[in-house]
């Protein structure tokens, strides 16, 4: 198992057909079906049920897209930490304000949030 199968497994479940998950990904249809074919042999099991609208995962398969994910996301964590060790700070903050928040106070921390500035 490779790390393009996690990858390219999540964007099917994500994307909900080969061709969606396919131009996300940017790569093409047939080597995202190779993929899933070699995913599917390698485990001994179907992860999607192909329809005329899409796939599905199936049981097995959405058990194998939540572990993906999180291999997926536990990678992307190393990276980020080793970027880090190395003095490449990096990352990217998620806000969630109200409008009035939102209108009010972002304007005020914005400037400093991207110069990497102390906000408080």
């Amino acid at each position: 198992m490779k790390l393009h199968h996690f990858r390219d497994a999540v964007a099917i479940a994500e994307n909900g057909s080969l061709r969606s998950a396919a131009r996300h990904l940017g790569v093409a249809q047939p080597t995202l079906t190779r993929s899933l074919s070699e995913l599917e042999r390698e485990l001994g099991a179907p992860l999607f049920e192909r329809r005329s609208k899409g796939m599905v995962a199936t049981p097995l398969g959405d058990a194998f897209v939540r572990r993906a994910t999180a291999i997926i996301s536990d990678i992307r964590r190393a990276r980020d930490e080793f970027e880090q060790l190395r003095g490449n700070a990096a990352g990217s903050i998620t806000i969630g304000l109200s409008i009035a928040a939102h209108l009010w106070l972002l304007p005020k921390v914005q400037s400093r949030l991207q110069a990497g500035l102390d906000v408080l």
